[in-house]
């Protein structure tokens, strides 16, 4: 087991994001989603947002976990 020291900042994790399905490549966020056992890219993006929403596109229609899902009923809300 790894403790901090007295004022020692905790390391983040790289390529970490706050978003399911969201990571970090340099400078950029990419979205990925796993669909029969395989990842599938859903792109780079600017904003860890963006990514994370465009994750949601894909995982809705397939019934898993979103990361904004008042704007996915939103979104479908509109569409009827």
């Amino acid at each position: 087991v790894n403790f901090s020291k007295e004022g020692q900042v905790p390391a983040k994790k790289r390529g970490s994001s706050q978003y399911h399905g969201v990571t970090k490549q340099g400078n950029k966020w990419c979205a990925r989603i796993g669909i029969n056992g395989k990842m599938k890219g859903l792109g780079t993006f600017e904003s860890e947002e963006a990514a994370a929403r465009k994750f949601d596109e894909a995982a809705a229609p397939l019934g898993r976990a979103v990361n904004f899902p008042l704007s996915i009923e939103k979104a479908e809300a509109a569409l009827a």
